[in-house]
């Protein structure tokens, strides 16, 4: 939510590296300063089902709890190491600059050559294996993680991220090559630039992951340095942009000047870390959009637990957040009106009486005090959407506490109907 929440919502911060995930560092020279450049610290996180994970230069891995308790892990190579996987089964898998995988199983860390001496810039997994994005073009896999082989070379260019859903694995690089396969075994490419030419100017490919069945997209405008683009795919081939022409909180009115460095999604929204220890969320009300100011130094990673964030960046620091740093809550009467014509509940929870005198067309009432009885009654489903509003905003925002205490999830206040600039629906 606002940045003026934020120093009560931390929950742990860590002082402490730097580096870019998932970027080659040969191939972005406008995309910002190159890896080796920049200080020391974390490169990637991840979470197992159990613990947080923060890794980085210097071979340094780390096991984190969430109150914020530090373990160092020992790692048997000293290379940084660029990106963390955390698979199904509980196995933690780090992909290191020397092409060196690291697997964490059991209490025990081994080490395995990819077999090609390039970076490894991620890691996912898709039927029952694991797939490498090297340096040098090449996609690896390895059943285990303890052997690996390659499946061809796509490119002379690094292939600097790659992400998979239940029905495909898709890798890119920084100059918008997508590398796609359903079964992991045959391939197709495409260049995203070239596909798209015309309808969106170039784009540096910056960072990729996935969430369910959709896979999420973070770029640079190449010609427009500091213009982030941020897209989302469930085919890998039609891809639908996310509007940031509008986002409040701890920003500068004007050009964004906005580089992210990772992405990922919780629930229905968007979230990336960005440098300057910036993080953005991103939701479907356009005008909705929020930043906040986490960290002191440039971030690189994040990772959730389901409902605690951690962030990790330069200097080896990071930061536990909840979710009312991370989730935005707000939405606007025009995203309202979008959603309840789509058969979104909308709540109005001022009395009987006030809402007899003119109400939001389709919202149903539910006073405030009536909230814990009557909301399961209109919303079983405790992950359907509902919005909430009231006079002023205030009661509404006392909704949306009680029904995230209820175990609701994608709830929102809209404010007062004072902000409603529709016509208003009189009581039958």
């Amino acid at each position: 939510m606002l940045g003026t929440k934020i120093a009560a919502a931390v929950i742990a911060v860590s002082v402490g590296v730097a580096g870019m995930m998932g970027i080659a560092p040969a191939q972005k020279p406008d995309a910002g300063p190159e890896p080796t450049d920049q200080k020391s610290g974390y490169l990637a996180a991840a979470f197992d089902g159990e613990y947080f994970y923060a890794a980085g230069t210097g071979g340094r891995l780390e096991r984190i709890s969430d109150d914020g308790r530090v373990e160092a892990l020992d790692v048997p190579v000293k290379e940084d190491i660029l990106c963390l996987l955390a698979g199904e089964d509980g196995t933690l898998l780090a992909g290191t600059e020397g092409g060196n995988a690291l697997l964490y199983q059991d209490g025990e860390m081994t080490s395995c050559f990819t077999g090609v001496a390039a970076p490894i810039y991620g890691l996912a997994e898709f039927q029952g294996r694991y797939y490498a994005a090297m340096g040098g073009g090449y996609i690896l896999s390895s059943e285990r993680g303890n052997a690996w082989q390659a499946s061809q070379r796509f490119s002379e260019e690094a292939i600097c991220g790659i992400a998979s859903t239940p029905s495909m694995v898709l890798a890119i690089t920084a100059q918008g090559d997508l590398i796609q396969s359903s079964d992991g075994r045959k391939w197709e490419t495409s260049n995203f630039n070239e596909t798209y030419e015309g309808y969106y100017d170039p784009l540096i490919f910056r960072s990729i992951r996935s969430l369910g069945s959709s896979v999420f997209l973070a770029a640079q405008y190449r010609d427009e340095l500091g213009e982030p683009f941020v897209a989302s795919t469930q085919d890998g081939k039609l891809w639908l942009q996310k509007p940031l022409s509008k986002i409040s909180g701890d920003i500068e009115e004007g050009p964004l000047d906005l580089y992210i460095n990772a992405i990922g999604a919780n629930l229905d929204q968007i979230l990336a870390v960005c440098n300057g220890g910036d993080l953005l969320t991103i939701t479907e009300c356009s005008t909705c959009n929020t930043m906040n100011h986490v960290m002191e130094g440039d971030i690189y990673d994040l990772a959730f637990d389901g409902e605690n964030l951690l962030v990790v960046g330069e200097d080896y620091e990071f930061a536990l957040l909840d979710q009312s740093v991370y989730r935005q809550y707000q939405i606007s009467p025009e995203q309202t009106q979008q959603d309840i014509r789509s058969g979104v509940l909308a709540v109005d929870v001022r009395t009987p009486e006030e809402y007899a005198g003119g109400h939001i067309p389709g919202a149903v009432n539910i006073p405030l005090d009536q909230l814990e009885k009557q909301l399961p009654q209109y919303a079983p489903d405790q992950n359907a959407e509902v919005i909430f509003y009231c006079g002023t905003g205030g009661r509404a925002q006392q909704a949306l506490e009680k029904a995230l205490a209820m175990g609701y999830q994608l709830v929102y206040t809209m404010g007062g109907i004072q902000d409603w600039p529709y016509e208003l629906e009189p009581a039958a």
